[in-house]
């Protein structure tokens, strides 16, 4: 662990100031794996603050269904919008951050053959902190962790009546890994 915090100690203290730019657009490249495409538009206040917006949108979460039913008989959506902000001590929009960011996801699912629905809500406020590499002044990679706060609920409805099916709340963990294009 000494050994991993001095070699990043050292990339940065070596790391030469680069050109400031106050745009990027990036993507979550690990959340392809449950059918999401998110992207992220980052603006930076002034070399030390940035303020970000997140959409994402997605059409099956394909690791949860493998129950041998037909998948066509399903009809997904997953919506997420999020923003929040970044600080950067050490200034040029780069660096170690630390940020905050509320997220809102709705995922919903139409069973075709009896066209009965249910909606999941999550919405999570969350504290990140992290790291932001700008390679060649053009490709930003964000790696950070957090946590925060999560509440999730469902509801179902069949023959056009809705009833609440789950409501749950508490400490949550996250992550995020980005990478994109600065400008």
């Amino acid at each position: 662990m000494r050994l991993l915090i001095t070699l990043l100690l050292t990339i940065v203290a070596v790391t030469p100031a680069a050109a400031y730019k106050p745009n990027s657009i990036e993507t979550h490249p690990l959340t392809l794996i449950f059918s999401l495409v998110e992207m992220r538009y980052e603006r930076a206040i002034n070399e030390k603050f940035g303020v970000l917006g997140e959409f994402g949108y997605g059409f099956k979460p394909v690791l949860f269904i493998n129950d041998g039913d037909d998948d066509d008989d399903y009809g997904w959506q997953i919506l997420e919008f999020a923003g929040g902000g970044k600080y950067y001590p050490g200034g040029n929009f780069r660096g170690i951050y630390i940020g905050g960011e509320v997220e809102y996801m709705r995922i919903s699912n139409t069973y075709k053959p009896t066209d009965s629905k249910a909606v999941t809500n999550i919405i999570f406020p969350a504290g990140l902190i992290g790291y932001k590499w700008v390679v060649s002044d053009t490709i930003p990679i964000n790696i950070g962790v957090g946590g925060g706060y999560i509440n999730v609920s469902g509801e179902g409805s069949s023959g056009g009546e809705t009833e609440s099916l789950f409501r749950t709340a508490g400490a949550w963990i996250t992550g995020e890994i980005t990478v994109g294009f600065a400008f």
